[in-house]
């Protein structure tokens, strides 16, 4: 009963993050700019998950704890601070031309 209950929890949160979305996207692009809004809807996105799945495996009684110390000795959380930062620094616009090469 209780993976029901964090189903639930996770489609409804998904659904209220999406809603949130569209309403954060439809006020603030005017003002904004399309480039720096889908940034922030990013950051939004991957909190609001975060905190679903954390919601989720709270009520299917996962012990967070010793999930929270393994993920932090993981190079994951490593490169997720790393995207965050790389987020909130903005060196991309939308359409720049971005290169990529290979050592």
């Amino acid at each position: 009963m209780l993976i029901v209950y964090a189903g639930l929890v996770g489609v409804i949160g998904i659904l209220i993050i999406n809603l949130a979305i569209a309403i954060f996207r439809s006020k603030f692009t005017p003002l904004l700019g399309i480039g720096n809004v889908e940034k922030l809807v990013f950051g939004i996105e991957n909190i609001g998950y975060a905190l679903v799945v954390v919601a989720a495996l709270a009520i299917m009684q996962v012990n967070l704890d010793s999930l929270i110390l393994g993920l932090a000795a993981q190079t994951p959380l490593s490169n997720i601070f790393g995207g965050i930062s790389l987020i909130l620094s903005k060196p991309f616009v939308v359409g720049d031309l971005v290169t990529i090469s290979r050592w």
